[in-house]
């Protein structure tokens, strides 16, 4: 992965010790930080980190979550290499609809959650450029959750 040794900041223990310690990084590792790659014969795309692989279902999936990240050609016995895992899905915060559907949803907490109305997106401070549109596919991979509604001028989900 390397460093630069002027970027090194000297901390205590007390600074080191409110984070949390994840996965360490070994010889061993696998894409550690994290690559695209792509099936020399399907097409097919996976994110892959960490000797895992997941696919990507979807080209907007893939432009939200890596993009600055470059995609690799490979052959289908270096993709065997890695674990299957479920796909690759939209992070939260996200701003969805299928293409050919007026439905607007917004991605939070894994599932996606309607926003019933131009008003209450608009009252939720979203922008209408910032929403993906991708296929219905993509957002099955999504549970559908609460709609979101404007009670009291506040934020609630149905029923609650």
């Amino acid at each position: 992965i390397g460093f630069n040794a002027d970027e090194i900041v000297n901390v205590t223990w007390d600074d080191i010790n409110m984070y949390e310690e994840g996965d360490s990084i070994t010889l061993e590792s696998v894409h550690p930080s994290g690559a695209l790659l792509q099936n020399k014969l399907t097409g097919g795309v996976y994110w892959v980190q960490d000797a895992k692989k997941y696919p990507i279902w979807s080209r907007e999936i893939m432009k939200a979550n890596y993009p600055s990240y470059v995609i690799t050609a490979v052959s289908p016995d270096e993709l065997d290499k890695y674990e299957t895992q479920a796909p690759a899905k939209f992070r939260d915060g996200e701003l969805v609809k299928a293409k050919g559907d007026p439905g607007v949803y917004v991605i939070s907490g894994g599932a996606i959650r309607p926003i019933p109305s131009a008003e209450i997106f608009v009252r939720m401070g979203y922008k209408w450029e910032n929403i993906i549109e991708t296929s219905a596919k993509a957002l099955t991979l999504h549970p559908i959750g609460e709609p979101i509604y404007l009670i009291t001028g506040e934020v609630e989900a149905a029923g609650r």
